[in-house]
This record gives C-alpha cells, sequence and structure tokens, in this order.
C-alpha cells in the first residue's frame, strides 16, 4: 500500500508542485483513507521527503526541480548531474 501512496504524490507533485501536496489529495488520488497516508508516509514534511527521495531515485526532474529551489535537503543532496539536469529541463 505505502507504494501506491508514494506513487500517487508523485503524480501529484508532478502535476502540482510539492507545495501544493495534501493528506486529503493523496489519499483521495490513492483511493486509500487519510489514515493510511499518514501511517505510510507520515506528516507532511516527512511526505515531501519521501517524494523527492523517490524523485532523486527516478529522475524526476520536475520534482527535483521543486525540492531545489524549496532548498529541501533530499533534493539537494542529489547527485550534482542530476541537480544540473534537473536545473537545465526546468529553463528549457
Amino acid at each position: 500500500m505505502k507504494d501506491q501512496i508514494l506513487k500517487a504524490a508523485v503524480t501529484l507533485a508532478v502535476r502540482g508542485g510539492l507545495n501544493k501536496l495534501t493528506r486529503h489529495a493523496i489519499a483521495k488520488a490513492a483511493k486509500v483513507s487519510y489514515g493510511s497516508v499518514f501511517n505510510h508516509l507520515g506528516d507532511m514534511p516527512e511526505t515531501r521527503t519521501a517524494v523527492i527521495e523517490y524523485a532523486v531515485a527516478h529522475e524526476i526532474l520536475p520534482i527535483i526541480v521543486d525540492g531545489i529551489v524549496a532548498r529541501h535537503p533530499a533534493a539537494l543532496g542529489a547527485p550534482l548531474a542530476l541537480r544540473q539536469k534537473a536545473m537545465n529541463a526546468s529553463l528549457g
């Protein structure tokens, strides 16, 4: 179930950005309860971290850019080449 919830959160973050993520929206997209989102991903800072870590692992550039702009440690800790690729993609 965690994978289903995380993938729903990633999809929402790609569409609307990290800052617009809510547990309610994630629950609705994943077709699970609000409590399930909290149980599997934690509070919103933990959820954002999980989403960024997934994005780094899968090279989902728009989320990495959001994380860099927000100065999130999970995005700033991504390999330099990946951060550069994400920023270059956002510019062009």
